[in-house]
C-alpha cells in the first residue's frame, strides 16, 4: 500500500463495477519477517448495531482488539456496551472513512471471555476482531467480521467443522441475541470424515454457549451427544433446533493447540441462510502458489431446501498461472443434500486449476448456497500459523 511504515487506519475502495475483497492481517517478528497470518472480507455497507460474540482479555493467553470504520457519509459517535458490564468512553466524532482501534488487552475487564454490542449514532460502522495468543498456545492469529443485527438468525449454519484431524479442533461459541434462554440442537454432517451426529445446549438470553470442542474433542463430553469422541470429523453443521425461535450468532474457532509444535488458526462467522443466493465470490485463492506453496479449500454447503444433483454447482477460477492466464470450470461430481457440503482442494496436483494458480472463484448453483474458503502456506514451518480463513461472499442477482 501506499503509505508509510507504521500505519494504522482503514480503506475504502470504490468502483463503477460490483467488487468482492478479502483482507489478510500479517502479524511479523522484530526482525520484520511473518509469524501468522488471517483473513476476514471486505464490507460492501454498515450497520448502526454490530454484535461481537466473542472477545478476550488473558484468556489463557488469547487477548483481541478489534477495529471500527464510520462507513457513512458524516461523523459517528459509537457506543460499546460490553457484557462483563465494564464502561468505556464512547468513541467520538469519528470521521467518513476513518477508523478507531479499541485493544481489549488495554482494558480493565473482569472476565476473560466476553460479547460487546456496538451501537452507532450519525453513521452506519463495519468492524472487523483480530483475536491473536502467545505463551503455552504459541503465536496464533483469528480474524473475523462483526455481525449486523439482521445477520442473526433461528438456525445459523457452520459450513467448515475441522475435529481431530491433523491436530486440529473447532469450537463453535453461538450467543442469544434474543429476551429468553432458549435450548438449542446442532446437527454434524460430514463432507470428508466422521458420523453425522447431534449437540444439544441451553444458551441463556444474551449470554453463550460452546458447541463441538466437548462433543468431538474434549472431556467431560455435552451429556446427551451423539456424537463418537476423539472421532475425526470433517464437515458442516446447522442448527437444527432452537426451542424458543431465538436470534443467534456465533463463530467458528479453528486450532491446532492439541497438537505439538504446529501451530495453524483461524475464525469463521456462522450464517444466516436466509442471506444465502445462487452465487458466491472468493476474491483470494490459490493452487500450490509461489515458494510458500499456498492451497486454498473451499467448502460450498447447501441451504436450497432441498438436494441439489450432481453437476448443479459450477465453479470458476479466473486468474494466472505464473505468466499464462488460467480460465477454468468444475463441477460437483455428486449430488449435495440440504444442510451438506462440497469441498474442492486445490491441493498440488489434484485440484481442478493449475499449480502455480492465483486469482478469484466465483461459484454458482441452481439453487441457494453459502460458502468458506481455507488458505495454507504449505511449504512454511509448521510452528508458524499460515493458515487463513474467511466466509465466501454471496452476491445477490
Amino acid at each position: 500500500f501506499p503509505v508509510t511504515s507504521g500505519f494504522e487506519g482503514s480503506l475504502v475502495i470504490s468502483s463503477d463495477v460490483p467488487l468482492a475483497s478479502a483482507s489478510t492481517v500479517i502479524g511479523k517478528d522484530s526482525a520484520g519477517n511473518p509469524m501468522n497470518y488471517a483473513s476476514y472480507v471486505g464490507e460492501s455497507s454498515g450497520s448502526g448495531t454490530v454484535y461481537l460474540p466473542l472477545l478476550m482479555d488473558e484468556n489463557y493467553g488469547f487477548n483481541t482488539y478489534f477495529s471500527v470504520q464510520n462507513t457513512g457519509t458524516n461523523p459517528a459517535t459509537v457506543a460499546i456496551d460490553y457484557s462483563d458490564g465494564l464502561v468505556v468512553p464512547d468513541i467520538s466524532g469519528l470521521q467518513p472513512g476513518a477508523a478507531k482501534i479499541i485493544d481489549n488487552q488495554a482494558e480493565a475487564h473482569t472476565e476473560r471471555k466476553l460479547a460487546a454490542k456496538l451501537t452507532s449514532t450519525g453513521a452506519g460502522i463495519a468492524v472487523a476482531v483480530v483475536e491473536w495468543s502467545y505463551g503455552r498456545f504459541g503465536e496464533s492469529l483469528f480474524a473475523y467480521n462483526g455481525f449486523a443485527a439482521n445477520q442473526g438468525t433461528t438456525d445459523p449454519v457452520i459450513p467448515m467443522v475441522n475435529q481431530n484431524n491433523y491436530g486440529y479442533w473447532t469450537s463453535i461459541p453461538i450467543q442469544n441475541l434474543g429476551t429468553v434462554d432458549t435450548v438449542v440442537t446442532m446437527t454434524y454432517a460430514p463432507t470428508k470424515a466422521g458420523t453425522a451426529c447431534e449437540e444439544t445446549l441451553t444458551i441463556p438470553a444474551g449470554g453463550w454457549a460452546e458447541f463441538g470442542a466437548y462433543a468431538h474433542v474434549f472431556s467431560p463430553q455435552t451429556p446427551g451427544s451423539t456424537c463418537t469422541l476423539k472421532e475425526k470429523f470433517v464437515g458442516a453443521a446447522v442448527v437444527t433446533s432452537n426451542s424458543e425461535n431465538q436470534p443467534l450468532i456465533g463463530l467458528m474457532n479453528q486450532s491446532t493447540t492439541e497438537r505439538a509444535n504446529y501451530e495453524k488458526a483461524g475464525a469463521l462467522k456462522t450464517m444466516n441462510p436466509a442471506l444465502a443466493t445462487p452465487k458466491i465470490a472468493f476474491p483470494e485463492s490459490y493452487q500450490w502458489f509461489g515458494p510458500e506453496s499456498w492451497w486454498s479449500s473451499i467448502t460450498i454447503v447447501n441451504v436450497s431446501g432441498g438436494a441439489l444433483p450432481k453437476d448443479s454447482i459450477s465453479c470458476r477460477g479466473i486468474g494466472n498461472a505464473g505468466s499464462t492466464p488460467v480460465d477454468l470450470t468444475w463441477k460437483n461430481p455428486s449430488s449435495v443434500a440440504d444442510g451438506e457440503g462440497w469441498i474442492t482442494d486445490l491441493f498440488n496436483g489434484w485440484g481442478p486449476l493449475p499449480n502455480g494458480f492465483q486469482g478469484g472463484i466465483i461459484c454458482e448453483a441452481s439453487g441457494n448456497i453459502l460458502g468458506t474458503l481455507n488458505n495454507l502456506g504449505d511449504s512454511l514451518p509448521q510452528d508458524m500459523d499460515s493458515y487463513t480463513l474467511y466466509e465466501g461472499i454471496n452476491i445477490t442477482p
